[in-house]
């Protein structure tokens, strides 16, 4: 795939992200590209959607932002390998305080050695203090934690085996 392969799509990308970010981002797509032989098989109809994705979304292929990435997927239904753009969780945080619903996210890994509180009902509450020691033992929890513009927020908490449940699936 070259630059000239994306011009189907660069009117479109630059009247939303401008003509700088579009040659920015043709090249970190290249980059994936070329480094991954899988993308190489997907479509270019399918390959130029998922980087306009980019610019819908707001997002970047800059492997230093860890934003957004090109991943390929077979589909059963084209009997063929698709290329998708995947956020990462700090480019689905990027992308919803762009949209101005919240202002900022964290997120947390709780390990067995720190300490751990939580509260719920009308007054609901989180702490976490990593400890200190060089070995914090198993992961036991994780959060995120999103604040809202009125500056309230609000927390969802999941135990490690939780996690692995969800992932097993």
């Amino acid at each position: 795939m070259t630059i000239g392969k994306l011009e189907p799509i660069k009117e479109r990308f630059v009247k939303l992200t401008g003509e700088e970010t579009f040659i920015k981002e043709s090249s970190f797509a290249l980059q994936h590209i070329t480094k991954n032989p899988q993308l190489q098989k997907c479509p270019q109809a399918s390959l130029t959607s998922a980087i306009l994705n980019v610019a819908q979304y707001g997002l970047t292929l800059n492997p230093i932002h860890k934003q957004a990435y090109l991943i390929p997927r077979w589909d059963r239904n084209s009997n063929s390998m698709l290329c998708y753009l995947e956020p990462s969780y700090q480019g689905l945080i990027t992308a919803v305080c762009k949209s101005g619903r919240i202002r900022n996210m964290v997120a947390g890994v709780v390990y067995a050695e720190d300490t751990f509180e939580m509260a719920m009902g009308t007054s609901p509450s989180l702490n976490h203090v990593p400890s200190k020691v060089k070995n914090r033992g198993a992961k036991t929890h994780v959060y995120a934690i999103a604040f809202f513009p009125d500056k309230t927020f609000q927390f969802e908490v999941m135990t490690w085996a939780e996690i692995e449940e969800v992932r097993e699936t």
